[in-house]
């Protein structure tokens, strides 16, 4: 009992944020939900659908395919999900502590390591994947990569192996180890020897688990992704190039934002660049300019290594873990260095750090609600009053999907009013919160003149055309 009172006083900083993460993700993931991809799976898993089981093999992730096979393969009923979206947030507070553990080791001081633990848990990428049980397993990807750079000096060989096996569950969650090297070369100005090495090995491991990929789907008769296609000329490259300067590079300036365009997000970014370049000449300022940039960039493109050689430019979220949790340190470093030159009181940075935190959370909070558990009890509300309380014996949902429905103005898939706009949701949702078998539903394009008796119409047109 010793032990614990001194271990839990030791790191009482460590274990109050680990509390305020789990605390903050649990107000949602408990509630009982589901989202886009959610339905699809849970859906042709039951219905033994041939395409869910090579999914993610065709990414070249069989070790993802695998998880999937055992978990949505095994639930039949939306609420399980919870399960889900609990073993997310557990992951997620394991992130966060080895992440403040590993900043700490480096040289920063608790505070600012804190600062960090808090607002990585916040990133629009991170309650992502908690409140969306379809990526339940990308944070304990990042514990995995945390682990096998802090293996990597005395144990290459499982470091390696932690790497690849990284790799074949989700590939941008793979190398969100490069945040803590990037945390490093900041504190020291340098890159050692050994995060080189690391580096090095990080590359392997992306082509290893490759070849892996292509030859498990090679043997499987599986084809490979047309989305996960590689740049094949010049224009792709140059258009890559300007993707990845003006989407990925862009977001981490502005962390938590999910707004796409508009005034205020454009001068959130600009403060968010300028505190960015704060903290570079702060790098500057103890190296030379020409290593400050090459060593930065070339980290930048590790952040984003799974996404540099692919031909798709499609910007979400949940494929920026590392350079989301980069840029926040470096707008961190940016706003330190700020308060330091002004010599501000510790009541002061107290102040803004909590103000800070505060505003965030509720903005966090008011979007995870607006994307994930408002539009589900719209949807749910729609069904339950369209049903009434006669179960039919046939539902036909109609849905136009050649015209487009509204978009919120934030980025990627989040930019979603209702999840009903997406093709593979509606059958799967309409027969869980119906409790109705999916060969009894049926989804067409246009209205019905002949509707026979006990039989259901779900009209998802005139619901899009209220929206």
């Amino acid at each position: 009992m010793k032990r614990i009172y001194k271990f839990a006083y030791r790191n009482i900083h460590y274990l109050s944020v680990a509390v305020f993460v789990f605390s903050f993700h649990a107000f949602s993931i408990l509630r009982k939900f589901a989202w886009a991809d959610d339905w699809a799976f849970i859906s042709f898993y039951k219905q033994e659908d041939l395409g869910v089981n090579t999914e993610h093999y065709s990414g070249y992730r069989p070790l993802l395919q695998k998880i999937m096979d055992i978990s949505f393969g095994n639930i039949n009923n939306y609420a399980d999900l919870v399960l889900l979206r609990l073993i997310a947030t557990f992951g997620l507070v394991l992130v966060i502590w080895l992440l403040m553990a590993n900043l700490g080791k480096i040289g920063f001081s608790k505070n600012f390591t804190c600062a960090i633990g808090l607002g990585v848990s916040l990133l629009p990428t991170f309650w992502i994947y908690t409140n969306w049980a379809s990526t339940f397993i990308y944070p304990w990807v990042c514990v995995l990569s945390i682990i096998s750079l802090n293996l990597f000096e005395r144990h290459k060989v499982i470091s390696f192996s932690l790497i690849v096996a990284s790799f074949l569950i989700y590939q941008p969650a793979a190398v969100f180890s490069v945040t803590l090297v990037f945390a490093s070369y900041i504190q020291k100005s340098k890159i050692s020897r050994s995060n080189i090495q690391y580096l090095s090995t990080i590359l392997i491991g992306a082509i290893f688990s490759l070849l892996t990929g292509k030859l498990v789907n090679q043997l499987l008769d599986v084809p490979d992704k047309a989305r996960a296609g590689f740049i094949s000329g010049p224009g792709e490259f140059i258009d890559k190039v300007i993707w990845l300067a003006t989407r990925p590079l862009i977001l981490s300036f502005r962390p938590f934002l999910v707004e796409s365009h508009g005034v205020v997000p454009l001068g959130i970014t600009m403060v968010g660049f300028l505190l960015s370049v704060v903290a570079f000449m702060y790098i500057v300022r103890r190296g030379s300019l020409f290593r400050s940039i090459s060593s930065i960039g070339a980290l930048y493109c590790f952040g984003m290594l799974s996404l540099l050689p692919i031909s798709e430019n499609q910007i979400e979220f949940r494929i920026l873990p590392t350079t989301s949790a980069m840029g926040l340190i470096l707008v961190g470093i940016g706003f330190r260095s700020i308060l330091h030159r002004k010599s501000a009181p510790l009541f002061l940075k107290s102040t803004i750090g909590v103000l800070a935190i505060i505003v965030v959370s509720v903005y966090s909070e008011n979007k995870i609600q607006q994307i994930f558990i408002k539009p589900f009890q719209v949807n749910q509300k729609l069904l339950l009053d369209t049903a009434g309380t006669n179960p039919p014996e046939k539902i036909i949902i109609i849905s136009d999907y050649s015209i487009a429905w509204p978009q919120r103005n934030y980025v990627g898939a989040l930019s979603v009013i209702s999840d009903f706009q997406m093709p593979w949701v509606p059958v799967g949702e309409v027969s869980q919160v119906l409790k109705i078998d999916e060969s009894k539903i049926f989804l067409v394009d246009s209205k019905l003149t002949d509707v026979q008796p006990n039989v259901l119409v779900i009209n998802l047109n005139a619901f899009r055309d209220k929206l």
